[in-house]
């Protein structure tokens, strides 16, 4: 998958302001729903899930987004700074 300049960023924020707190995992997951790719291609999803993770981390610096320092069940859960 290839992304734009401020794409992912973009894609990401949305989903959290449209669905409220919710794990890498499951933005990948609608990503890659809404490009029509298989969700079973392990490689693909591990990149993808990696990629998002990375950027959430970036918006996370700039006061963006936040999660809390603890996982829920073994997860980090995203969601809008307010």
């Amino acid at each position: 998958m290839m992304f734009y300049r401020g794409e992912l960023r973009q894609f990401c924020l949305g989903q959290l302001r449209e669905h409220g707190p919710m794990t890498t995992r499951a933005i990948c997951e609608n990503l890659v729903r809404m490009e029509g790719k298989n969700s079973r291609d392990r490689r693909m999803m591990s990149d993808v899930v990696r990629r998002i993770g990375k950027a959430l981390r970036i918006m996370q610096d700039a006061g963006m987004v936040m999660r809390p320092t603890q996982k829920i069940k073994g997860e980090f859960v995203w969601k809008l700074s307010q």
